[in-house]
């Protein structure tokens, strides 16, 4: 039996956000990934990408409590290229 992914575990009316890095605006800067590698990683053309612990590439769930961790390093990215899906 494979183990359920984060995705599977969400429990309704928790509340979450999904953020992501458009990656041809990405200047590979490794600021995120340097403050939050909890949630940024570097893909293999070092460009960031999101995650939640090695799953959910580039669509990483983000709870509430940690909202404000990534607006503000949204803030600080020189290619603006982190954003939360609509």
């Amino acid at each position: 039996m494979q183990p359920k992914s984060l995705k599977d575990n969400l429990v309704e009316g928790v509340d979450y956000k999904i953020v992501y890095v458009e990656k041809i605006d990405c200047t590979s800067c490794c600021s995120c990934v340097s403050n939050l590698p909890e949630y940024f990683r570097l893909d293999d053309q070092d460009l960031s990408e999101t995650h939640n612990h090695g799953e959910n590439i580039n669509s990483a769930i983000i709870f509430k409590e940690d909202w404000e961790k990534i607006q503000n390093q949204m803030e600080i990215c020189p290619g603006e290229c982190i954003l939360w899906k609509e």
